[in-house]
C-alpha cells in the first residue's frame, strides 16, 4: 500500500464516529456469518393488519392518472426505465443481473412502481395487480438468500413502505386471493424483522431515516407486540436523528438540495401518515417539516428547481412545486393544486395573491447565501464539504456559486452523472466541475471512490454586509493549505441588484502555484468575445475581465445518465503569491 494511499485513508477514517466504526464491524460481521450459515428469508406467520387506512386517497383523480398511467403501461410490458436507461425485461426481472448498473438494480428492489400500477388498477385496468403479484412473487423467489442488493437495509426500507401501499390499494383484490396475501405478508413481515437488526447506523444520514421510516411503517400497520416495538424504536431514533440533521436554518445537514427534498418528503408523509392512524403528531416532527419547507421556499431557482449543488440530480426528487402543494395544503398554507396533493386527499388551494419575494439571505448553519432582485438570483455555498462522519454525497466545490439573469441560467454547477466508481463520478466530484479555483490540479476536498472524502477543505465567512446599493460577501477555505506552497483561497462577491456581479479571487500565501478558474455557463449560452476580456453571454449581459481567459468545454448533467457539452469560461493563473483575478457580469441598462 503506497504512502499517499494511506493517508487517504487515515483522513477518511479519522472523521468517523466511534459509534459508526462499532455498528460498521459489526455489520460487517453479521454479513459474514449470514453468508457462512446460508441463512435464508424470513417467512413467519405475519399478525393481523390493522384495518387500512389508504395513505394514497384519490387515486382516479385525473391528474394522477396524466402522471401515471404511461408507466404503469410499461411496467405492466416489464420495461422499465432508471438513470436515463430502459430495459426491457421477459419472464423475470434481473434482480441480480450485473450487466445492470448497481443503482439500476436498486431501483428495481424499491418497487417504486407500485404507485403507478395502483393508479392504473383504481383506473380499471384489470391487469395492474397482477402485474404487481407477478413481480412480488418474482421477487421473493429470487432473493431467498438473505443477501446482495435485495436485502440491504436501503432497499428493504424502501420496498417495505411500497408493498404496504399495496396491501392497502390492492386490498379488495388481495381479499379474493388469500395464498398470495399470505405469502406476500409473510414476506413484508420478515423483511420488516430483518430490518429492525440491521438499522444504517453506521452509514446514518438519510440512509437511516429510510430504514426508520419504514419501522414507523409496519409498526402503524401490523397489529402485535412487536410492532409496536418497531413503532416505538422507529420514533425514538427519529427525534435523535432529525434533531442533528435539521440544522438551524431548516436545511438537511448533508447540503445537497437534491437530499433535502428526499428527506423533507419523507418526515412529511411519516407525520401524515401517523395522524391518518389517529396517531399523535409530535411536535419536534411538525416542526421539522415546517423549518425544511421554508428552507427550500428560499433556495428555490427562479425556474423553480433548487440549486444543483452536491450530489443533486432533478429526476431524483419530485418537483419542488409539486412537494410543496401537499405540504401546504397539510399545513393549510396556499398552494397550487397538483397530482401529489390530489393523491394525498389534500385540498390545496391558492389565495390568489402573489408569493413574496424570497430576501436576500445569509445561511450560515448549511453555509449558503441567497441574493435576489426583481430580475436576478444568486446562490453561493460557502458551506463544509459534508457532515464530519458523512461523506457520501461531499463534492470538491467550496466557494462554488449558481446565477441567473432575468430568469435565466447563466452560471451553473455540473450536477452528477452517476454513482457508479470511475472516470465521470470522479469528474462530477472534483473541483474542476464546479465555479470555483483548482490549485495545482488539486481537489480542494480529496473526493474518492464512489461516497469517500479524505481530506476536507473548511471554509469560513470573513464578511457578509448589506447597504442600500450593494450586498458584500467575503468567504475563504483552507483546502489548499496542506500544499507546499501553502494556498488559502479568499472570494469576495459584490452584487449590485439588476445591475451587476462582481467576483474577485485571491490565492494568498508565499511561494509560486498554478492555478485554474473556472465559470460553467449552461448549456443554452454561447458566449461570443466582442473586445480583449470581454464576452457577450445574452443580450443583456456581458463579462468582462482584465485576467485573459480563454473558452473550452465542460459537462453538464442535471438528470442521472445525461450529460452535455458546454462552454466554460477559464482562467490560468501562474506566478508567486498573492495572485488575484476579477470578473465582473453587467448587465444591460432596464
Amino acid at each position: 500500500m503506497t504512502v499517499q494511499r494511506v493517508s487517504r485513508l487515515y483522513w477518511t477514517v479519522r472523521y468517523l464516529s466511534a459509534r459508526q466504526v462499532y455498528y460498521r464491524l459489526r455489520r460487517l460481521g453479521r454479513r459474514r456469518w449470514q453468508r457462512l450459515l446460508r441463512r435464508t428469508a424470513p417467512m413467519p406467520t405475519a399478525p393481523a393488519l390493522r384495518s387500512p387506512v389508504p395513505f394514497w386517497q384519490q387515486p382516479t383523480a385525473s391528474l394522477v392518472q396524466d402522471q401515471f398511467l404511461t408507466t404503469a403501461q410499461d411496467v405492466q410490458q416489464l420495461r422499465f426505465t432508471y438513470l436515463n436507461h430502459t430495459h426491457q425485461f421477459d419472464a423475470t426481472l434481473g434482480w441480480h443481473d450485473p450487466a445492470l448498473s448497481h443503482l439500476f438494480r436498486y431501483h428495481l428492489h424499491y418497487f417504486h412502481y407500485v404507485l403507478p400500477l395502483l393508479a392504473a388498477h383504481h383506473a380499471g385496468e384489470a391487469g395492474a395487480y397482477q402485474t404487481f403479484k407477478r413481480i412480488a412473487e418474482d421477487w421473493i423467489a429470487a432473493n431467498q438468500q438473505i443477501g446482495g442488493d435485495g436485502w440491504h437495509p436501503y432497499t428493504v426500507s424502501l420496498r417495505v413502505v411500497n408493498w404496504l401501499h399495496a396491501v392497502n390499494g390492492f386490498s379488495a383484490a388481495l381479499d379474493q386471493d388469500p395464498t398470495f396475501k399470505q405469502r406476500l405478508c409473510s414476506s413484508l413481515y420478515g423483511q420488516c424483522q430483518y430490518l429492525a437488526t440491521d438499522l444504517e447506523h453506521d452509514v446514518r444520514g438519510n440512509h437511516l431515516l429510510e430504514n426508520l421510516r419504514a419501522l414507523i411503517w409496519a409498526g402503524l400497520a401490523f397489529e402485535g407486540a412487536e410492532a409496536q416495538v418497531w413503532l416505538r424504536t422507529g420514533l425514538y431514533w427519529l427525534q435523535q436523528e432529525v434533531a442533528e440533521q435539521v440544522l438551524p436554518d431548516g436545511a438537511h445537514f448533508e447540503r445537497s438540495p437534491g437530499y433535502h427534498v428526499l428527506v423533507l418528503q419523507d418526515l412529511f408523509e411519516i407525520a401524515l401518515y401517523l395522524e391518518r392512524q389517529q396517531q399523535h403528531v409530535p411536535d419536534w416532527l411538525t416542526t421539522a417539516v415546517q423549518k425544511m419547507t421554508r428552507y427550500l421556499t428560499q433556495i428555490l431557482r427562479p425556474d423553480g428547481q433548487v440549486p444543483m449543488l452536491k450530489d443533486t440530480a432533478q429526476d431524483a426528487h419530485l418537483p419542488p412545486s409539486v412537494l410543496l402543494s401537499g405540504i401546504n395544503a397539510w399545513l393549510g398554507a396556499s398552494a397550487a393544486p397538483t397530482w401529489y396533493s390530489a393523491l394525498l386527499g389534500l385540498t390545496a388551494k391558492t389565495d390568489g395573491t402573489a408569493q413574496p419575494q424570497v430576501p436576500q439571505l445569509h445561511l450560515p448553519a448549511v453555509g449558503h447565501t441567497v441574493l435576489q432582485s426583481a430580475q436576478d438570483w444568486l446562490i453561493v455555498d460557502h458551506g463544509a464539504p459534508c457532515p464530519s462522519y458523512l461523506p457520501a454525497h461531499a463534492q470538491a466545490d467550496v466557494l462554488t456559486f449558481e446565477y441567473f439573469v432575468s430568469g435565466a441560467p447563466i452560471v451553473t454547477d455540473s450536477g452528477i452523472y452517476e454513482y457508479t466508481a470511475g472516470d465521470w463520478r470522479n469528474y462530477f466530484r472534483a473541483t474542476a466541475a464546479h465555479n470555483t479555483i483548482e490549485v495545482a490540479g488539486k481537489n480542494s476536498t480529496d473526493v474518492w471512490s464512489s461516497f469517500r472524502a479524505a481530506r476536507r477543505a473548511t471554509p469560513r465567512v470573513i464578511t457578509f454586509e448589506k447597504t442600500a446599493t450593494e450586498t458584500i460577501l467575503i468567504v475563504e477555505h483552507d483546502g489548499y493549505a496542506h500544499l507546499s506552497p501553502s494556498v488559502i483561497h479568499r472570494r469576495t462577491f459584490c452584487w449590485r441588484p439588476d445591475q451587476s456581479l462582481r467576483i474577485r479571487d485571491a490565492l494568498l500565501g508565499t511561494g509560486s502555484v498554478a492555478a485554474v478558474s473556472r465559470f460553467h455557463l449552461h448549456p443554452s449560452l454561447q458566449p461570443q468575445t466582442i473586445a480583449t476580456g470581454q464576452l457577450q453571454l445574452t443580450t443583456q449581459l456581458t463579462l468582462t475581465s482584465a485576467t485573459p481567459f480563454t473558452i473550452t468545454q465542460s459537462w453538464y448533467s442535471e438528470r442521472f445518465g445525461a450529460k452535455v457539452q458546454r462552454a466554460c469560461i477559464t482562467q490560468r493563473l501562474t506566478g508567486d503569491l498573492p495572485l488575484t483575478t476579477e470578473v465582473t457580469f453587467t448587465r444591460a441598462s432596464i
